[in-house]
């Protein structure tokens, strides 16, 4: 893709007059009379998605970025609509707009789902423009969800305080912010969520079940250490993988006793070819043991423990989620 190309020009779809948007929504669907069924039947939109492009967003990301909302609207048929921030004018047109629209077949061939997605173009001077558009766009029986993806500024995001008041939820993804996007003053806390955390899912599950059959003193009596180790790609998930050990490590004190000193967390980043893609350790004085490590481009983990009742070793599947499944984690959960 060429490096000119803008994020917008990356999208599919149709251009239309902004104006012209309303209505083509209303009957894109209506094709005319068929012999079994009407497209019409399989548009039940859930929700409505909101996916928000920074400035630093190459038009790669924004086209891949896109086609993950399309495999989620696949299992929860949404309405999407892409914020496309640009530069140069479009002659005499603010906001330029785009019209997607996609039916899928499920395997057996009676299961469909149809998504739709508007695509806006508009210069960061003309965003006072969006609300109102938006709001037009949104179809206001459905919960809104609002994904962002580098806004490497916090002020930058605040110019858009509608989108995070409206949403249900807002999404972004750590590994692509930065460390800034904690310095943001979010309005709704509770219903922000972290791709990064979300895609941890089944590594959550796997720790979180092994540790489970031990008794919390046994876990957070004298514990030393949480030691993270991954490759450099894994930065983000480590750091999500260590809050969330912290919390739940935390817990494991007993509530009736002064709490020990915190044991030291540590995240650090593989050198050289290592096959080790995730590792987690606990440390503690004694012959107590935790290790768990991800190999082989997260296709298989190894958790070696003792906890004074013998060595265990046991070998399974590790995966990250895909970037879809990882969407529906973090909108709903």
């Amino acid at each position: 893709m060429s490096a000119s190309t803008s994020q917008f020009a990356a999208l599919p779809g149709q251009e239309i007059p902004v104006g012209e948007i309303p209505a083509a929504l209303a009957n894109m669907w209506e094709t005319g009379p068929s012999e079994k069924s009407s497209p019409s039947e399989f548009r039940a939109s859930q929700l409505n998605m909101i996916v928000h492009f920074g400035k630093d967003t190459v038009p790669d990301e924004a086209a891949e970025i896109f086609e993950t909302a399309i495999r989620f609207s696949r299992r929860y048929p949404s309405r999407v609509i892409v914020l496309c921030p640009e530069d140069h004018s479009r002659g005499d047109r603010l906001i330029t707009a785009k019209l997607f629209a996609e039916c899928h077949i499920g395997k057996n061939g009676r299961d469909r789902s149809c998504c739709e997605a508007v695509m806006l173009a508009y210069p960061p001077a003309g965003k006072n423009f969006l609300e109102n558009q938006v709001s037009i766009l949104l179809d206001n029986d459905l919960p809104t969800y609002y994904r962002i993806h580098h806004f490497n500024r916090a002020r930058k995001l605040a110019d858009y305080g509608f989108f995070l008041k409206v949403a249900r939820r807002v999404v972004y993804d750590s590994a692509c912010e930065g460390l800034e996007i904690g310095k943001v003053e979010w309005p709704k806390p509770e219903a922000v969520r972290d791709l990064a955390h979300a895609r941890l899912l089944p590594v959550r599950q796997s720790v979180g079940q092994f540790l489970s059959a031990f008794a919390p003193d046994l876990l957070a009596r004298d514990l030393r250490a949480v030691r993270i180790a991954h490759t450099k790609d894994l930065g983000a998930e480590a750091r999500c993988l260590g809050r969330w050990l912290s919390e739940r490590l935390a817990h494991c004190q007993p509530g009736n006793k002064t709490p020990p000193p915190a044991p030291d967390y540590t995240a650090s980043s593989n050198k050289g070819g290592d096959a080790v893609g995730l590792e987690i350790r606990l440390d503690y004085p004694d012959e107590r043991h935790f290790r768990w490590t991800a190999r082989d481009g997260f296709r298989c983990a190894e958790t070696e423990a003792d906890f004074g009742h013998g060595p265990v070793r046991l070998a399974g599947a590790a995966k990250l989620l895909p970037p879809e499944t990882a969407l529906a984690e973090a909108f709903f959960f």
